[in-house]
C-alpha cells in the first residue's frame, strides 16, 4: 500500500505510463473502476482517473467533511472505516432528562451532537469546554478524553464545586421535563477498505447530506469535482444521451421532451 501512497502523492503531470498501470492493477477488483471500466469505451478514461487521484490521510476520530459542507472531493477508502452519520431526534427520558443526565449525554455524545439545530448550541458547546479547562481536561479541536471528563465531572458535581449539569437543565429542559429530545449524527452506515463515497454531492451540486468520521486511521484516494465532472460527468452524459436516443425510438416516448427522458 505505500507504494501506492507514493504514486498517489505525485502531481498529475509528473506520474509516468509505467506508474499509471501500477495503479490502475492495483484497483482492477476495486467496484468503483470495475463499473467506470465497464462504462468507458476506452481505456482513456480510466487513465485519465489515475492520472488525477490523490492521497489523503486521516485519523480514528477524525471529521473527513460535515454535514451541510460544500462537495469537493470523491473519496475512495484504500485502506481504513468511516462511519456515514446523518441528523436524527434521540429522546431522553427520565433519569437521562436530569441535570446529571444530560451532563453525561452531553459529554459522553458531544461529538455526536447537532450542536446547529440547537437553540444557543454555540454557547452550550462554550460552556461545556470552559467548564473542562477549568478542571484541567485537555481539549483540542474540540476534542477530549470523555472518560477523563466524566470522572472529573462527577467529582465536581458531588462536591459541590460545578453548576454545569444545572446550567445545562436551564438550556435544554427549563420545564423539568420527563423527556426532551435533542438532535444528533446517528451512525446509519459504516464503509470499509475498497468501499467509495461523496459523489452525490459532485454529481447533483448539492452540499453534503451526512457527516464523515473515520472510526480508524484512514488512507483515501480521492478526485476533486472539477477532475471528477470532467472525466466521470462526460461517461455519465454521453450514456444518458444514449439511453435518450434509445427511449426515442419507442412511440410511447417520442413526443417527449429530452429533460422529461432523462428522469425515466
Amino acid at each position: 500500500m505505500q507504494r501506492v501512497k507514493t504514486l498517489l502523492s505525485k502531481e498529475p503531470q509528473d506520474r509516468t505510463k509505467v506508474e499509471i498501470r501500477e495503479l490502475e492493477e492495483y484497483f482492477k477488483n476495486n467496484p468503483f473502476f470495475e463499473r467506470e471500466a465497464a462504462r468507458a469505451r476506452d481505456n482513456q478514461t480510466i487513465q485519465n482517473l489515475f492520472t488525477h487521484l490523490k492521497v489523503l490521510e486521516y485519523q480514528k476520530g477524525d471529521t473527513v467533511f460535515k454535514f451541510g459542507d460544500r462537495g469537493q472531493l470523491f473519496y475512495i477508502i484504500i485502506d481504513g472505516e468511516i462511519e456515514i452519520r446523518t441528523p436524527a431526534p434521540v429522546e431522553l427520558e427520565n433519569e437521562q432528562a436530569t441535570p446529571e443526565g444530560i451532563l453525561v449525554f452531553c459529554i459522553t455524545y458531544f461529538n455526536e451532537i447537532y450542536w446547529d439545530k440547537m437553540l444557543n448550541g454555540d454557547k452550550i458547546q462554550s460552556k461545556i469546554l470552559n467548564e473542562l479547562e477549568m478542571l484541567q481536561i485537555t481539549v483540542t479541536n474540540k476534542s477530549f478524553d470523555k472518560d477523563k471528563a466524566l470522572k472529573a465531572l462527577d467529582h465536581a458535581v458531588v462536591n459541590g464545586h460545578t453548576k454545569i449539569h444545572l446550567k445545562l437543565e436551564q438550556s435544554l429542559n427549563p420545564n423539568h421535563k420527563p423527556s426532551i429530545t435533542l438532535n444528533w449524527f446517528k451512525t446509519v452506515q459504516t464503509l470499509r477498505t475498497g468501499a467509495s463515497f461523496g459523489e452525490r454531492a459532485l454529481i447533483k451540486n448539492e452540499d453534503r447530506a451526512a457527516t464523515i468520521v473515520c472510526s480508524k486511521n484512514s488512507c483515501f484516494a480521492t478526485l476533486h469535482r472539477k477532475d471528477y465532472n470532467a472525466i466521470i460527468g462526460a461517461s455519465q452524459k454521453r450514456e444518458l444521451k444514449e439511453k435518450v436516443e434509445i427511449l426515442k425510438n419507442f412511440r410511447i416516448f417520442s413526443q417527449l421532451r429530452t429533460n422529461v427522458l432523462e428522469k425515466i
